[in-house]
């Protein structure tokens, strides 16, 4: 949880090191870069011939943990494995998927390259 926590807080804090025209050219483009990388894992799909699933599943490990003035004595930890399963995919439907992708993936970049325009006023040229 305080990782989970401790990530989030720094991510935040490098979005603020971003310019005020960096933030909108990243908001603008994040339509494209999300139909781009669903293109992508299309046609990983289509070449491998199944898709993946992953999950994250925790297990436990067992450690030895030191304090002062006291034996080492046995600790446990819960971590996060990432597990990938195949799932069978339908070529002809994940084909009909990515000519879909393509066709939002140009009219997202008509809207991205407007979206653009609007962010140039806040290059602090």
């Amino acid at each position: 949880m305080q990782r989970g926590l401790l990530a989030s807080l720094g991510f935040v804090a490098l979005a603020g090191c971003l310019s005020p025209y960096d933030q909108c050219v990243s908001k603008a483009g994040a339509e494209v870069r999300q139909i781009q990388a669903g293109i992508e894992t299309a046609n990983e799909n289509l070449a491998r011939g199944y898709a993946v699933h992953s999950t994250e599943e925790p297990f436990v490990v067992v450690e030895t943990c030191f304090a002062q003035n006291v034996a080492p004595y046995p600790c446990t930890e819960v971590v996060y494995r990432t597990v990938e399963t195949p799932v069978a995919i339908d070529a002809g439907l994940e084909k009909e998927k990515l000519a879909a992708l393509k066709a939002r993936l140009k009219a997202a970049q008509r809207r991205f390259r407007t979206k653009l325009k609007a962010c140039e006023g806040l290059d602090g040229a």
